[in-house]
């Protein structure tokens, strides 16, 4: 059974992931509430995190890649609990590219951006998706969990 690949992300309303000066201010109510962080840890206990940007991973489970599909393919062939990306667009956009991506969890902040980096933006394959589960958190931010079907 090969390892599940999963995507974490929060965007604003409307679809944006940081605004135009790459500010992302605007989650931290939302990402640091008691339940979003309790939530978030426990989700990530024990899975490998994947990083294109550090130069070096010093925690736990962690690493830094060069070749993203290669390395992502390799640890889905391996032993372990799971593989998770965090709020990084460009790594889920070529993981949803190459069909490299299981679950994603989006976390929507109600707050309006009107323009910046977003998710959703460009050809992507097309994929059928279920909804999992959906979730309220006390700020007003909704999680969506989606996997491929």
């Amino acid at each position: 059974m090969s390892r599940t690949v999963s995507a974490t992300i929060t965007l604003s309303l409307d679809g944006y992931a940081a605004d135009p000066g790459g500010d992302m201010s605007w989650l931290v109510e939302s990402a640091v509430h008691e339940q979003s962080a309790s939530g978030f840890a426990g989700f990530c206990a024990g899975i490998d995190t994947v990083s294109r940007t550090l130069e070096e991973a010093t925690w736990q489970h962690s690493r830094v890649v060069r070749d993203l599909e290669t390395t992502v393919r390799e640890l889905r062939a391996g032993p372990g609990r799971g593989v998770l990306v965090s709020d990084s667009v460009s790594v889920i956009r070529a993981l949803l590219t190459t069909e490299l991506l299981d679950e994603l969890r989006i976390t929507h902040v109600p707050a309006i951006l009107g323009a910046g980096l977003r998710l959703f933006d460009g050809p992507l394959p097309a994929s059928t998706w279920t909804l999992e589960s959906v979730a309220t958190i006390p700020t007003g931010a909704t999680v969506t969990h989606h996997r491929r079907r």
